[in-house]
């Protein structure tokens, strides 16, 4: 499982971990009409150059328009995608927001705020996929 926002961007390691993939991505989203629309899903059954039986990329829409129970909504969006498969790699990175790319690009670390805000939707969604204690 994996996400992107809604202009079909992805995280570094994402991006990474799908490597050639990333391009059939494009294409079959373009195919599905799949735009990253929040809570939106896109299955690629076993999608070429990657040793998975199946693909499912989860849109999360703009995260900086999200609500506070939008991340949970999408733990259950991937959780309810993956349900009844023997094993689940979620890739746990949100598509690359505009304040920690600029200023990493530059070499500055990003604002106190822009790393808060970004840790804590990474924890909440983390929470909700892998499960938490005090949840």
């Amino acid at each position: 499982v994996v996400f992107c926002d809604d202009g079909l961007r992805m995280g570094p390691a994402t991006r990474s971990i799908l490597g050639k993939a990333t391009a059939l991505v494009t294409r079959a989203a373009a195919a599905a009409r799949f735009t990253g629309k929040l809570a939106a899903t896109l299955d690629l059954v076993a999608p070429a150059d990657l040793p998975v039986d199946r693909l499912v990329v989860v849109g999360v829409g703009k995260p900086k328009d999200w609500t506070p129970n939008d991340p949970v909504r999408l733990g259950g969006v991937a959780l309810g995608k993956a349900g009844g498969a023997g094993e689940v790699a979620v890739v746990a990175e949100l598509p690359t927001e505009p304040g920690l790319t600029g200023a990493a690009e530059r070499g500055d670390p990003p604002s106190r705020a822009v790393r808060r805000g970004y840790r804590r939707a990474l924890d909440r969604l983390l929470d909700r996929l892998l499960g938490s204690d005090d949840a």
